[in-house]
């Protein structure tokens, strides 16, 4: 890990402190030899008379055994129903644990009789999704067909998805699924001066996974027009076409967003 401190202004004292998951801290540099370490966290300083800009870097090499979650794919795809006052949510995932592999082939009876040693790996044995609050009719399948080792539950702020893959994910290993929820529509979409805004996030869930490539596509009712799309950050790339399903006559207006 590599991280400087900085600032715009002068500083007259500073106490940089640096908290990582974890005591096992293997090494550490930075701060000209003002730095303690206290447990999990390295306290620097102090520093006087900080000009503008000035900075120190710093490098601290520290033990975390837990798993490292790429998502090499993320797919999501939202369908606005007026008529149903619903925003229907499908995310596709396809994960790789960037953790470290393991030496050896797997054995299953190993893994078995060393159960209880597992939370000290970096194994992935299972994630918990934080969806919107009022989400309902959770799904989770991957490309066998339904997976039964899930558990849904609404708390009073969020809702929150407990998946377990169909096998524990060690370093190398990937994982591919889809899950999908319903949430009443009112609270993303709103009027002003006439037009409807939609107000959702381009993606759900990045404190705890790094996101390679990351697709947003967005289906509104039949008969939508003006469509204009507003990003807080530069995209890749922004499609506007047609999806046509069910007793649809002219289609529905699509917007696909894409980001790497």
């Amino acid at each position: 890990l590599y991280t400087t401190c900085q600032d715009s202004y002068t500083v007259l004292e500073s106490h940089p402190i640096l908290v990582v998951p974890t005591a096992q801290i293997i090494s550490f540099t930075g701060g000209d030899g003002l730095v303690q370490q206290k447990g999990n966290k390295l306290v620097y300083g102090p520093f006087h008379q900080l000009e503008p800009n000035a900075y120190h870097e710093l490098k601290c090499h520290f033990e975390s055994t837990a798993p490292l979650i790429t998502v090499t794919q993320l797919d999501r795809d939202l369908q606005v129903s007026h008529w149903g006052n619903n925003l229907a949510v499908e995310e596709h995932y396809a994960i790789r644990n960037d953790g470290a592999e393991l030496e050896e082939n797997f054995n299953r009876v190993r893994y078995m009789v060393s159960s209880q040693v597992h939370s000290a790996t970096n194994m992935l044995k299972e994630l918990t999704l934080e969806l919107p609050a009022g989400a309902s009719d959770a799904y989770f399948r991957d490309e066998i067909g339904n997976v039964s080792t899930s558990h849904f539950r609404q708390e009073r702020d969020r809702s929150v998805l407990e998946i377990k893959p169909r096998f524990p994910l060690f370093g190398g290993w990937t994982y591919n699924w889809y899950h999908g929820y319903n949430v009443k529509l009112g609270a993303f979409l709103r009027t002003f001066d006439g037009q409807y805004i939609l107000n959702v996030n381009f993606v759900e869930n990045a404190k705890v996974m790094t996101i390679d490539h990351a697709r947003l596509r967005i289906v509104l009712p039949e008969g939508a027009t003006d469509v204009q799309v507003h990003t807080p950050m530069a995209l890749d790339s922004i499609q506007h076409s047609k999806h046509f399903t069910n007793f649809d006559s002219t289609g529905r207006y699509q917007i696909i967003l894409e980001k790497k």
